[in-house]
């Protein structure tokens, strides 16, 4: 409301003037919490963006309370020996290889006890590891 709107519901001009003044102070107050929570969520979106492993112990390295100091503090700690383990690299996940190329670990059993036949002259025992292999679907040389 404006003063004189107060002044016309028949309010006094000395409690009108306090009523402006309060507003006026609720209202620079409420402009300033929402900087300071714009700014804090700015701050979080280049802390996750950095690729910070822990963002509470990044954020506690961090003396800035500007966004745009933030930014340059990250780097800064980023390029420092002593504290980029605190950030992940970039392609530094392995990709899945899929199972194509996991261990077959039936054949490589058949492939032992077929080289340990072979080295004790075991013919007949190198023919059953094949069939037995074969029956289970690994095909051995």
């Amino acid at each position: 409301m404006e003063r004189d709107e107060l002044i016309a519901l028949g309010i006094e001009e000395a409690v009108a003037d306090r009523i402006m003044e309060e507003q006026d102070a609720m209202r620079r107050d409420f402009d300033e919490r929402l900087r300071e929570e714009r700014n804090e969520h700015e701050i979080e979106k280049i802390l996750t963006g950095s690729g910070a492993r822990n963002i509470k112990a990044v954020r506690a390295l961090i003396e800035a309370t500007d966004a745009e100091d933030v930014a340059r503090e990250i780097e800064r700690l980023k390029s420092d020996e002593e504290t980029r383990f605190l950030f992940e690299k970039k392609g530094s996940f392995a990709p899945y290889r899929g199972a194509e190329r996991l261990p077959d670990t039936k054949k490589s059993t058949f492939e032992e006890r077929l080289n340990a036949a072979r080295r004790a002259g075991d013919t007949l025992e190198a023919i059953r590891v094949k069939q037995q292999a074969a029956s289970e679907g690994v095909m051995l040389i």
